[in-house]
């Protein structure tokens, strides 16, 4: 059974390594398995995951406490805070301490298609911030940071296992992270599923076929089934799935996206290996010199996402969350937006920074 986090609010328990000053010259010490300075600190069972105490104003006006959080990320590839009151300047300040492309220009995620999704990116994004991006469902008023009010409906009635970019951009977003400003009474979960132990479950034959793989990803969407780990096989019928977001692209001649290595070699750390598989962008896998492709790519993919089900986690939203988590390492997915009440409004905020680095594949075979 997955497992459910939730607020533990007072109820916390905390490791904590603490300096008594941080001056910057902070005695760095080790925590399960993170640095930490003055960082506190709950490892949350399974393979990834941490709650951390420390307030992120905190960690965001203290240098010396900068390395301590990027080694907590690095440790735990997903990072939760609760009861959190952010403006999108302290989300952006915070976001901006972990790798990225800072550069002038940089293009930050989502990026979409013209015509089918970019523009209604474009219409959810906070004006003076446009890292930040809306996401929720339900009607926005007018005075949310600028946003002009509207109903917002950016998930899906389906499953979709993915990681943010990886299908648009050579260079992903590393850390893709979600505020939340409010919830729907019923609704909204997030599903995480760690792509390292995907890779770990393989056998060593199938290890010997993946490594050695390349992935052709496309930025059109297809229509889902109801598992997420695979999109519709030919002749499995059933109404577009991909959510409003999408719709215009559905049926349209797919158009290129990335390529990438179908293993990543996560930089680090201790260089374990990830399996970040998107089903409903994917679109050919190249194993030496041949190609799969539509029904028989699908179906392998769903074999091999199964493998994760012994790391799912369902995070419950509550208002004031802040959740950070490697797109490198982690799969995620929304529960199906079908399930929503009708009433209330659920509503974050998420950043996607440009990535700063390619994926690299295993050494072991010729690219």
């Amino acid at each position: 059974m997955a497992a459910i986090i939730r607020v533990l609010g007072l109820a916390l328990a905390v490791h904590a390594a603490r300096s008594d000053t941080c001056d910057g010259t902070c005695d760095a010490r080790t925590i399960n398995g993170s640095a930490a300075c003055g960082l506190e600190l709950l490892p949350w069972d399974g393979s990834f995951g941490a709650t951390v105490a420390t307030p992120m104003r905190d960690i965001v006006d203290a240098p010396c406490l900068h390395d301590a959080v990027r080694a907590a990320f690095a440790a735990h590839r997903l990072l939760r805070w609760s009861g959190e009151a952010l403006a999108p300047d302290d989300e952006l300040a915070f976001m901006k301490l972990l790798p990225h492309d800072g550069s002038p220009g940089a293009a930050h995620g989502p990026q979409g298609v013209a015509g089918v999704d970019a523009e209604k990116y474009a219409r959810w994004r906070v004006p003076a911030r446009d890292e930040i991006l809306l996401q929720g469902e339900g009607f926005v008023p007018a005075g949310h940071h600028g946003v002009p009010e509207g109903h917002l409906s950016s998930g899906k009635p389906i499953k979709e296992w993915h990681t943010d970019g990886h299908y648009e951009a050579r260079e992903p977003s590393i850390a893709t992270s979600m505020y939340c400003v409010s919830v729907k009474p019923v609704g909204g979960d997030t599903l995480f599923m760690d792509a390292r132990v995907i890779y770990d479950e393989l056998d060593d034959a199938e290890r010997g076929v993946f490594d050695c793989a390349d992935i052709e990803y496309s930025r059109s969407p297809v229509s889902m089934h109801s598992s997420g780990y695979r999109a519709l096989l030919e002749g499995e019928s059933a109404a577009s799935n991909v959510g409003s977001l999408y719709a215009e692209g559905a049926g349209r001649a797919r158009a290129p996206g990335a390529t990438h290595p179908a293993v990543w070699v996560l930089p680090d750390g201790d260089g374990r290996r990830s399996l970040p598989l998107a089903p409903m962008w994917i679109d050919k896998l190249n194993i030496n010199g041949t190609t799969l492709a539509g029904d028989e790519l699908q179906l392998l993919v769903a074999k091999v996402l199964a493998r994760g089900e012994r790391s799912l986690k369902t995070y419950a939203w509550t208002p004031g969350d802040f959740v950070v988590w490697d797109n490198r390492a982690l799969l995620h997915s929304a529960t199906p937006n079908d399930g929503f009440s009708p009433e209330g409004l659920r509503l974050l905020h998420r950043i996607r920074l440009a990535g700063n680095l390619a994926p690299v594949g295993p050494d072991t075979c010729a690219r």
